[in-house]
């Protein structure tokens, strides 16, 4: 599943251009290939929190990432709150 996201992963992460020192939000990381990325472009100076329903995916990605300490990953509450949905349809309009 990563190899068939990754073409569009970097397409989104061309537009969005991550800058240093930001802090980035990476909302469905799964085994947080992504948020890898995504630490190296923001550098030391900002911080990736990736964020997941899947413990077994979290595991993997803390395990990839524990040389980053700019990496944080969260397991997801089952049910969307108000505020995931409005991060999702601004994400999916910013895209478009």
């Amino acid at each position: 599943m990563e190899a068939m996201l990754q073409p569009l992963g970097k397409s989104v992460m061309d537009t969005l251009a991550p800058q240093p020192g930001e802090d980035v939000l990476d909302i469905g990381c799964g085994c947080g290939h992504t948020s890898l990325s995504l630490a190296e472009r923001v550098g030391a100076e900002g911080s990736v929190t990736g964020v997941d329903i899947s413990a077994p995916m979290l595991a993997v990605a803390s395990h990839l990432a524990a040389e980053h300490s700019s990496i944080q990953f969260v397991e997801q509450m089952r049910k969307p709150t108000l505020l995931n949905q409005s991060v999702m349809t601004w994400s999916s309009r910013a895209l478009a």
